[in-house]
């Protein structure tokens, strides 16, 4: 079993936060907004991500994800729609490339052995620290 990411610990508690008080105030908090409460803004797009970690994801909303690599970069991962299942159950992944993650790769959440729904990339951008 790998250790905890503690990025993606600081990312949750701060987005509990978050979604706390954008409830609040009546309106749902948007993917750049919560980003911004991390302290990352959304950089370039990328074509892959090279040695992907989809345990160590943070779920973000239905359509969007932060994936870290190996070397302790992190990525947000967007959906064509959303995806049932992709906070609490194992992933999979089917793509055309190996050890990459790339656009038009479909993610898979598992449930009980089942394919909860069948999601595809279409974009992959790296958040850059503020």
């Amino acid at each position: 079993m790998r250790p905890v990411n503690r990025t993606c610990i600081v990312l949750l508690l701060t987005w509990s936060a978050t979604l706390g008080s954008a409830l609040a105030a009546g309106k749902p908090p948007s993917v750049e907004d919560k980003l911004a409460e991390t302290g990352f803004t959304v950089g370039d797009e990328v074509e892959a991500i090279a040695d992907y970690r989809l345990d160590d994801r943070v779920y973000v909303d239905g359509r969007h994800l932060i994936v870290p690599d190996g070397s302790s970069r992190s990525y947000l991962v967007s959906l064509d729609k959303n995806c049932h299942g992709l906070a609490a159950n194992r992933l999979f992944v089917e793509t055309r490339t190996r050890y990459q993650l790339t656009r038009r790769d479909k993610l898979s959440p598992r449930h009980e052995g089942r394919n909860v729904d069948r999601c595809e990339v279409v974009s992959i951008h790296q958040l850059i620290p503020k």
